[in-house]
């Protein structure tokens, strides 16, 4: 398993990095679990497998 977190101060452009690495792995991952945390920066780790 793998994890990738991603942060911005900005929920419009975490929404955008989240949808990019989703949308540039589409085939290659499958994603096990997505935590959303908010601390002045918003916060998301994504669990994965590499198919």
């Amino acid at each position: 398993m793998k994890v990738k977190i991603i942060y911005s101060f900005s929920y419009d452009k975490l929404e955008e990095r989240i949808n990019s690495f989703l949308g540039k792995n589409e085939d290659k991952i499958e994603v096990i679990d997505i935590k959303w945390k908010t601390f002045i920066e918003h916060y998301v780790m994504i669990v994965y497998k590499i198919k």
